[in-house]
């Protein structure tokens, strides 16, 4: 603002000032006498309400400052007056609305992230550790592969060296067998309370020997042919003896009559007396002397012997095949001839048997196996079945036919097929022969074919029991004694032929069933057979033949035992979808040869 006098100066026109504020400029003389007064600059305020601020406009692009210009030279200081007195502060205005805020202005972007650190080497890996295979309870003569384990009188075991088979326990082979934990001796627990009684046992009521027409109830026992029978069923009267008589009677124990004794020695003759002489014969009434008696004459020589006659001489008559590769059937397809023979014969019985393996190419798939003579069947349906992909299911066929004289056409026939394709003799067979039982002049050989409509257990896997076949199909010579003991008439060499249907009903490991042959209440050396079995549930026939010399009144059994309680030798009842007869449990064919 210029210097101007105080009487131009522009003041507000409305209101009163709050305040006033005035720069006196004035020009001294050296006399002291004042020469001018000047008032540059003047402010004033004015209470008032304060108007609401308006929107603030967008700043102007600032411009380019100008070049400062060159400083004044200061003038002298005048010497400073007198202070004059203060005015009295004026009331203070009161204070204006502040204005709304402005808008935020926008965030900026995020700076891009830095690259990631690389990664640090991975470690090195551990060793494996061993896997052990856990098999249960050492078994004699059972293979066994390294890491197999096994326990033994409360130890156990880890194979070290792969055993084919051998008959001494872990402790005592060392060379393929490292104890893995041996058992403790520590002093015995307190003993635990005592449990709960027992629910009552069965009573049986002994009733002595079997009387024919007598009734008997439940749970009545008697014996017969020195065997003892339980009644399961009452019976109101009947002359059918408890052996044959299932349905009403379960034999509880089995006869078992000792070898006869060697006969002994004849004593030898005693010397004959001397035979006296004979005395004078009287004289006759006439008076006439008779002549004493001639003395007998000698013995004459005996006659040699007159030679033997000649043994008739049987050539035997039979037919034979096997095929020399496997057969592989279409589960699509019915009633599908696996293998056969043609054999002419005179009249006698011929014994038909087909045997061999059968390998399914799919899980579950089974067959239904039957003989046939031309187009009539012949015996039972065997069945091979498996869970497994390309498990060989072994089986055995045989009947005794009755033909007439001529040419007969024996087939092995696969009723069915279901499930996918099966394949018969992975690497050779099956094999099939027909075998006449009887030639020209020659009398016939003893036969009998038997089987059990019955399923069969095991009662104690540290026991053997024998095999029942207590119904007859067909039988010359060759009788069944208290349900499992077979009885020959005649001596001579016999095949026994046997076929069973096994069945593992649980547990998680591989048991075994052993089967063999006993003569006479005696096991035969050397015809023991294990069959090992994996899977619950799952049918497996156990058939093969033997081969003995038997004298007249001997009798044969097949004993079997089994390494589990869960065990069975299974009757199947007639099925359909097709229709099937029934499968016994056990079939058994013995035949003189």
């Amino acid at each position: 603002m210029p210097n101007l006098p105080i009487s131009q100066l522009p003041l507000s026109s409305s209101g009163s000032p709050d305040s006033l504020m005035v720069i006196v400029n004035y020009d001294v003389e050296s006399s002291g006498v004042t020469n001018s007064i000047y008032f540059s600059a003047l402010t004033e305020q004015f209470s008032g309400s304060n108007g609401t601020s308006g929107t603030s406009g967008t700043s102007g692009i600032s411009g380019t400052s100008g070049t400062s210009g060159t400083s004044g030279t200061s003038g002298t200081s005048g010497t400073s007056g007198t202070s004059g007195t203060s005015g009295t502060s004026g009331t203070s205005g009161t204070s204006g609305i502040n204005g709304t805020s402005g808008t935020s202005g926008l965030d900026g972007t995020s700076g891009t992230s830095g690259n990631s650190g690389t990664s640090g080497t991975n470690g090195s890996s551990g060793t494996s550790g061993i896997g052990y295979n856990w098999q249960g309870g050492w078994i004699p003569s059972l293979p066994y592969a390294v890491n197999d384990t096994v326990y033994y009188n409360g130890s156990t075991y880890v194979c070290t060296r792969t055993i084919i088979g051998s008959s001494v326990p872990p402790p005592s082979n060392p060379v393929n067998w490292s104890a893995m934990a041996i058992s403790g001796s520590g002093s015995s627990g307190t003993s635990g309370s005592s449990g709960s009684s027992g629910t009552s046992g069965r009573g049986y009521n002994w009733l002595g020997g079997w009387v024919a027409n007598t009734p008997y109830a439940v749970n009545d026992t008697v014996y017969y042919n020195g065997s003892s029978y339980v009644c399961v069923r009452s019976v109101s009267g009947s002359a059918v003896p408890p052996p044959s008589n299932t349905t009403n009677w379960n034999l509880m124990a089995y006869a078992s009559n000792g070898s006869s004794g060697t006969s002994g020695k004849s004593g030898t003759s005693g010397t004959s007396g001397t035979v006296g002489t004979s005395g004078t014969s009287g004289t006759s009434s006439t008076g006439v002397t008779s002549g004493t008696s001639g003395t007998s004459g000698t013995s004459g020589t005996t006659g040699t012997s007159g030679t033997s006659g000649i043994t008739p001489v049987f050539e035997p008559n039979y037919s034979e095949i096997t095929l020399v590769s496997g057969l592989t059937l279409n589960a699509s397809l019915s009633a599908q001839t696996i293998t056969g023979v043609t054999l002419t014969t005179n009249g006698n019985p011929v014994l038909v048997v087909a045997y061999g393996d059968a390998e399914n190419t799919v899980p579950n798939s089974w067959s239904k196996l039957q003989l046939y003579r031309d187009s009539s069947p012949l015996g039972s349906v065997v069945q091979t079945e498996s869970s497994s992909l390309s498990e060989n299911t072994p089986f055995s066929l045989s009947y005794i036919d009755n033909p007439s004289a001529g040419v007969q056409n024996y087939l092995l026939r696969a009723n069915q097929v279901f499930g996918g394709d099966i394949r018969f003799g992975e690497n050779s067979g099956p094999t099939m022969f027909a075998y006449e039982l009887a030639g020209p002049s020659c009398l016939p050989k003893l036969h009998g074919s038997f089987y059990s409509t019955q399923t069969q257990f095991i009662g104690d896997n540290t026991l053997s029991y024998p095999m029942s076949a207590e119904s007859t199909s067909d039988s010359s010579g060759i009788s069944v004694v208290d349900g499992s003991k077979f009885l020959v008439s005649s001596a001579g060499t016999y095949n026994i032929q046997f076929s069973s249907v096994l069945t593992k009903l649980q547990g998680g490991t591989t048991e075994f069933v052993s089967i063999w042959l006993s003569k006479n209440g005696f096991n035969v050396p050397w015809t023991n057979t294990d069959v090992a079995m994996a899977n619950n549930n799952e049918y497996m026939v156990a058939s093969w033949n033997f081969v003995i010399d038997m004298n007249s009144g001997d009798y044969l059994q097949l004993m079997w035992s089994s390494t589990t309680t869960d065990m069975e030798m299974s009757a199947i009842p007639p099925q359909s979808s097709p229709t099937r007869p029934a499968t016994p449990s056990l079939i058994v064919t013995i035949v003189q040869i």
